[in-house]
């Protein structure tokens, strides 16, 4: 089974690339991308071209997905609203904003309250 890895939207980019290494669609593997919208055009111009079904051969980038959710998990539904609370924030709103967070922000606060200190660095390295 062949792959295809795209980092550009740009099929007329793409296009002269797999001419040059001989892939057409009796060759032609799958692509594999991230959720990005500009993706499925990409794809749908490259099908105009070679024939074949964009949906066929789009596989989604798993480890994309998994950070996706693992940054709404994080920083909930909206990740550059807490980014940009937490740049204008001090010390003590920081660790108010983690522990919004529920287990993952209190957790995020412990670790930095150990790291802070040598001594509590120490202390937790011997437990």
């Amino acid at each position: 089974m062949n792959y295809i890895l795209i980092f550009t939207d740009q099929a007329a980019v793409i296009l002269p690339l797999l001419t040059r290494f001989g892939i057409t669609s009796s060759n032609l593997g799958y692509f594999v991308l991230d959720n990005a919208p500009n993706n499925n055009t990409t794809l749908v111009e490259l099908a105009k071209t070679l024939g074949f079904d964009p949906k066929a051969k789009r596989l989604r980038y798993i480890g994309h997905i998994f950070n996706l959710i693992a940054e709404r998990y994080l920083y909930g539904q909206d990740v550059s609203k807490f980014e940009e609370q937490y740049s204008k924030a001090g010390a003590p709103e920081r660790r108010k904003l983690w522990r919004e967070r529920n287990e993952v922000g209190k957790l995020y606060n412990l670790i930095a309250h150990v790291i802070a200190s040598g001594k509590r660095t120490e202390l937790f390295e011997a437990l």
